[in-house]
């Protein structure tokens, strides 16, 4: 079974800022930025702004996605901290209704080639690109039972963890043939 995105989530746009936000130390409200994310996930070490300049509407919760609508490159993460924070503007707030539909599994179908060729066929604008919000209503998602989007969910996961461990684990290992080599030609 298929439903439209927008039968299953609601969708908000990111936090605008009339003025560049003025940051603080912590004890405020993290900001998530482009930089702080990446198809592996959201960083941990955002900057923070006063709490008082954030609605309770535009707090990120546990299991919210993110969606990246500004590029050439369009793709989801979850949220999955507890602490408040807010996305700008830069991205879409997707907040599933979990009865329906799985965070992880949620994250794992936008990020698949089928929904990535949709975005393909209808992102807007020439130079920089950008998929409208009507856009990410209208994407079409399979829905299998809630067990099976857990599994999947939790494949997706461990993928990802399994990338990070081997990007370490090669980069340890050029170490060692570093100094293995410089230790026998010095």
């Amino acid at each position: 079974m298929k439903k439209r995105l927008a039968d299953i989530v609601e969708i908000k746009s990111g936090k605008s800022f009339r003025e560049k936000p003025e940051f603080i130390n912590s004890d405020g409200c993290g900001l998530i930025q482009m930089r702080d994310v990446s198809r592996d996930g959201i960083s941990s070490d955002l900057q923070y702004i006063e709490r008082n300049e954030v609605n309770e509407n535009q707090l990120l919760y546990f299991g919210d996605l993110i969606f990246v609508a500004k590029g050439r490159t369009n793709y989801a993460v979850v949220y999955e901290y507890e602490e408040p924070a807010v996305a700008a503007s830069f991205f879409f707030v997707i907040r599933p209704d979990k009865e329906l539909v799985q965070p992880w599994y949620l994250a794992w179908y936008i990020n698949s080639s089928e929904a990535q060729a949709y975005f393909d066929r209808n992102r807007a604008g020439s130079s920089v690109g950008n998929i409208k919000k009507s856009q990410l209503e209208r994407l079409e998602i399979a829905l299998p039972d809630l067990s099976t989007q857990s599994k999947i969910g939790e494949l997706s996961v461990l993928l990802v963890r399994e990338k990070e461990l081997v990007a370490k684990y090669m980069a340890k290992k050029e170490r060692f043939i570093d100094g293995s080599i410089k230790c026998k030609i010095l």
